[in-house]
């Protein structure tokens, strides 16, 4: 391997993945780009893990750790730590990387202001069968407003510029790279490439199952940037696009909830959280507009 190749960080992390632990190991050996170190940091796995792990982990270029249960924030942590790569990128064990995945995401980092390099991917099922792609939006040529955050698995940091940032967030017990995104894009540039870059299985166990835990972890994440972008007096305005019943019958604005319109119970809750400069109410239906005019028109915020 050429000198001038750069040594890239790849960590698995894994929470009783045994049944999935080995496709993914392999797929980081068998990339095309070579010059890659191995942490395998299992978190305290109570299935056959070890065993799995155990059997690479006299490979040259791969070390195995084993810790008691820390949670996903902490052991990205932990890899961060131990980072030798200039260069640092999170598998978990039950997804696998495409045969280019690191040279892919390297070629992104067009310039030393890129901090992040993200692609698409593949969703499988459980046997591992794909079932469709997840296709990112242009960051160079379509998106302007940078509210979708890359996928917390996956994408390649410069690991500096991750550590300048001061790594993760261990408060928090899921959608780190949702939290990591916002202190990232306020220092650095990122980069999204149209490649595929790995396969994202999709099975019973996945933190991402949990729709109530992300809905409420992403909340939290956005009261804490909006708090500090208040601190450093910066306005923070909240954005609520409606289409309207007129316009689309999914859209049901006037729909009773526990005696309240559901369009009175979103705009009272963002409100009360006094973290907003300003709310701004975008809707094409007029009788929407004629009634958020008589109920709101005397706040001067919204």
């Amino acid at each position: 391997m050429s000198k001038d190749q750069p040594l890239v960080t790849v960590y698995i992390t894994n929470f009783n993945y045994g049944a999935f632990i080995e496709e993914a190991i392999n797929s980081v050996l068998n990339q095309s780009y070579r010059n890659i170190e191995l942490l395998i940091i299992d978190d305290g796995s109570s299935d056959n893990s070890k065993t799995v792990i155990d059997q690479y982990a006299s490979i040259d270029g791969v070390h195995a750790i084993f810790q008691i249960n820390q949670g996903l924030a902490k052991t990205n942590n932990v890899a961060l730590s131990l980072a030798k790569g200039s260069h640092i990128v999170r598998l978990d064990a039950d997804d696998r990387f495409h045969n280019n995945a690191i040279a892919n995401l390297l070629a992104g980092f067009s310039s030393t202001a890129v901090a992040m390099v993200f692609g698409n991917w593949n969703v499988v099922d459980e046997e591992g069968a794909f079932l469709y792609s997840y296709k990112r939006h242009d960051f160079q040529k379509d998106v302007t407003l940078l509210d979708s955050p890359a996928h917390g698995a996956c994408t390649m940091f410069r690991t500096d510029y991750l550590q300048l940032v001061g790594g993760y967030d261990e408060d928090l017990l899921c959608q780190d790279g949702y939290e990591l995104w916002f202190r990232i894009i306020d220092k650095f540039e990122v980069k999204n490439i149209d490649e595929i870059i790995f396969d994202y299985r999709r099975h019973g166990n996945n933190v991402t199952g949990n729709k109530d835990n992300i809905l409420s972890t992403r909340a939290r994440i956005l009261q804490k940037v909006a708090a500090e972008k208040s601190r450093q007096k910066k306005s923070t305005f909240c954005f609520i696009p409606i289409r309207g019943s007129n316009i689309d019958s999914r859209s049901r604005p006037f729909q009773r909830l526990g005696g309240k319109y559901i369009v009175d119970h979103v705009l009272e809750g963002v409100i009360a959280a006094k973290i907003f400069s300003a709310v701004v109410v975008s809707t094409p239906d007029q009788h929407l507009i004629d009634y958020l005019q008589k109920t709101y028109g005397s706040d001067i915020n919204v």
